[in-house]
């Protein structure tokens, strides 16, 4: 999956997950009113400190040890030696201790490959840190649904999963969902989203969206209400309607981003039909952005600015 026709042979790049270069702070007027959800995630932990009366109240820790979904009860997956504790049931205790504390949950998923269904869904209503070993060695296999609170995926690769709408990730009523040094690869969706589809927004930083396929709209990613992708590349993606690399509303900030080898087969001519970057409201707001992308029918653009 992720190579169109009349792509075969290329070189596919996956720069992901450098260095910050400092220009995930120097936003302009507009993109610093568009903050990433990081900085919620720290305003919730300095909140949290001061919870209950004065009295701190830290992040509680959950380890992954295993890629199965057996139940096992929560002191062991408190454990960092434990060998019992599968992403599920962490991701699980992790949300119930943010809804019980007011403060984040953190999910320590080690090298390896592990294991969620979109068809059984992992409903999160509180704020949850999922902190893979890295993007080359924590894979995550059979996507997420994030039906709730705020979500941080950091060091993680989400790869090789299939669903009608958001093939890699689903995210429904997610407040903003943060991707961190991240890759979102080879993933499938019937409709809509090959990578992913949100309908409150996300923002990406530092992380990678390639060989995602839809359907129809959004390759790489269908982001109503936008976000925010910074230092980031989206590369190798195939639509068979608009925007192969990105379908987009509005409300997007984008710096620093490569929108690279995408694919769209649709005959349209409407501009929407763009193989890179499809926007179809208004408030898109692009910084240094490089586009080279292939559409059937319609025109090869590329553009640097």
């Amino acid at each position: 999956m992720g190579v169109a026709a009349g792509n075969e042979g290329k070189d596919m790049p996956r720069p992901c997950c450098g260095e910050d270069d400092g220009t995930l702070i120097e936003f302009t007027e507009r993109g610093q009113r568009r903050l990433s959800t990081l900085f919620v995630f720290l305003a919730v932990v300095v909140a949290a400190a001061f919870a209950a009366g004065g009295a701190p109240v830290a992040a509680q820790e959950y380890y992954v040890g295993v890629s199965t979904e057996d139940w096992v009860p929560e002191p062991q997956c408190k454990d960092p030696a434990n060998t019992t504790c599968g992403l599920r049931h962490a991701i699980f205790y992790a949300e119930g201790y943010s809804l019980e504390h007011g403060s984040p949950g953190i999910v320590h998923v080690p090298e390896g490959e592990f294991f969620l269904t979109i068809d059984s869904p992992v409903f999160i209503e509180g704020s949850v840190i999922i902190k893979g070993a890295g993007p080359d060695r924590t894979i995550i296999d059979g996507g997420l649904y994030l039906a709730g609170g705020q979500v941080l995926i950091e060091d993680s690769v989400i790869r090789d999963n299939q669903a009608e709408t958001g093939g890699g990730m689903y995210m429904d009523d997610v407040g903003r969902p943060v991707i961190l040094r991240s890759v979102i690869e080879d993933n499938e969706a019937t409709w809509r989203g090959g990578g992913i589809w949100t309908q409150h927004g996300v923002d990406i930083l530092q992380s990678l969206i390639h060989g995602n396929v839809a359907g129809e709209d959004g390759g790489g990613a269908y982001m109503l209400k936008g976000g925010l992708i910074v230092n980031s590349t989206v590369d190798g993606n195939i639509a068979g309607g608009y925007g192969a690399g990105l379908r987009v509303a509005d409300n997007l900030y984008v710096r620093n981003v490569t929108v690279t080898n995408n694919y769209t087969s649709s005959p349209s001519t409407d501009m929407e039909a763009a193989a890179g970057v499809s926007i179809f409201w208004a408030g898109v707001e692009i910084d240094n952005i490089v586009v080279d992308n292939l559409a059937v029918g319609v025109r090869q653009r590329k553009q640097e600015g």
